[in-house]
């Protein structure tokens, strides 16, 4: 009997707790309305990379592959670049997630590449519908600002050592495929 008394407590105590819970906010529909701002990035684009990393420039065919997840409250963003010498031999391949945070007003990224590595980046998007996104590592800061000229998917990446002074190791021209 005892034991059925304190299985009876424990459940009373279980549901009082979950029905005194409050469900998390709804942020859908403000999060939805903010990715929307970078709607224009959906879909297959293909064009030129040139890419600066080391001592010789190179040129690079890239593909970005954007799309809208969970009913617009993700962009899914995969982008691949093989070498205009060698189109077997990849130079660039990365996967991003990219939402957006109600609470701090900025867009979240998360990027991986094919090497391992994983960033976690803030976002925004500018008055005149840019979108730049960047992180700290190392000592660097990285940006990356992604606008759409004339139909063109154009994004510059750079890296800065104090902030100020900024020196381009990636430039994006590509158009989007029908």
């Amino acid at each position: 009997m005892k034991r059925i008394v304190l299985l009876l407590v424990g459940a009373l105590l279980m549901t009082a707790s979950v029905a005194g819970a409050q469900a998390p906010p709804d942020n859908g529909p403000e999060a939805r309305a903010a990715m929307k701002k970078l709607a224009f990035l959906v879909g297959n684009w293909q064009g030129d990379a040139l890419l600066t990393m080391g001592p010789q420039p190179s040129e690079a065919n890239q593909v970005e592959t954007v799309e809208s997840r969970l009913d617009g409250a993700v962009l899914l963003v995969e982008g691949r670049g093989t070498s205009k010498v060698d189109p077997n031999m990849v130079v660039h391949h990365a996967l991003a997630v990219i939402s957006y945070d109600v609470a701090k007003k900025t867009y979240d990224v998360n990027a991986y590449l094919s090497t391992g590595h994983h960033v976690i980046a803030t976002g925004k998007v500018h008055a005149d519908g840019s979108f730049e996104w960047g992180f700290s590592s190392g000592g660097r800061t990285m940006r990356y600002i992604i606008r759409l000229a004339n139909d063109m998917w154009v994004e510059t990446g750079e890296y800065s050592m104090d902030g100020s002074t900024w020196n381009k190791f990636i430039e994006m021209q590509l158009k989007k495929k029908a």
